[in-house]
């Protein structure tokens, strides 16, 4: 899904949980990202899909 960028250079996005939770597969551990059609994998923190955690935001880097 298409989602805004921060940065010029090391662009950064902010994720509602709750999103992720519904874009993901139950139990997840990565999280696919794509930049100009480049997929690579970005971990989740553990347990995050599979229990409900309250968090306000997700922050995830691919490196």
């Amino acid at each position: 899904r298409p989602v805004a960028v921060e940065g010029s250079n090391r662009w950064r996005v902010r994720v509602p949980v709750a999103a992720v939770r519904a874009w993901s597969a139950p139990y997840a551990r990565t999280i696919t990202v794509s930049v100009a059609e480049a997929p690579a994998e970005a971990d989740l923190p553990i347990g995050l899909l599979g229990h409900v955690t309250d968090l306000a935001a997700l922050t995830i880097r691919v490196k």
